[in-house]
């Protein structure tokens, strides 16, 4: 198989930017201070997913436009807050360092169905787990300093505004400094 007709690793995701954007960079050096082994996220890959997508032919990219474009036709551009820190797996050995949603939370979600919903009208099974919105901070390597990590996780105070004004549609390539996104389609919610 030649890269042109490679499968591209998809997810479609509402961007993160500004005010939560500059209160990650800061808690992501807060964060990086404590010493556990991880990878923390670069400012190119704030955002919160929707959905992922996985490997998917390029042949699928103008369904998957008709799909971005028809969900966020329903929905006007809203206010979010992250406003509590969190990770997924045992404290002991935590995985996944996550920002949460307070304000907007709800908004998210009734976004997030009808793009299960437009995406299904465009032969695209629904994801069977529950939908589970975060920004992702970090993915930790190891179990080096997790006690440090969530201790300053717990008393670490945020309230992060941002809009969620836009559906895109990244690809993603890993490569051994973390994914590289790529947006390769975008539909603006209404004003």
């Amino acid at each position: 198989m030649n890269s042109a007709s490679a499968n591209l690793r998809l997810f479609i995701a509402v961007p993160v930017v500004g005010g939560a954007l500059d209160g990650a960079r800061l808690c992501l050096e807060a964060l990086r201070g404590c010493g556990a082994d991880a990878r923390w996220s670069a400012d190119g890959a704030m955002h919160l997913t929707l959905r992922f997508l996985g490997k998917t032919p390029p042949a699928r990219l103008p369904a998957l436009a008709r799909a971005l474009a028809r969900a966020a036709a329903g929905h006007a551009a809203f206010k979010m807050e992250f406003d509590h820190l969190g990770w997924f797996g045992p404290a002991a050995r935590p995985q996944v360092v996550w920002a949460g949603l307070g304000d907007g939370l709800e908004s998210l979600k009734a976004l997030a169905q009808s793009l299960d919903v437009a995406l299904e009208a465009e032969g695209i099974a629904r994801d069977p787990r529950p939908f589970r919105p975060h920004l992702t901070l970090g993915r930790l390597r190891s179990a080096r300093a997790a006690g440090a990590l969530i201790e300053k996780l717990k008393g670490y105070p945020i309230r992060w505004p941002c809009r969620a004004d836009r559906l895109v549609l990244y690809a993603s390539r890993l490569t051994r400094e973390g994914a590289v996104h790529e947006a390769l389609s975008e539909s603006a919610l209404e004003a």
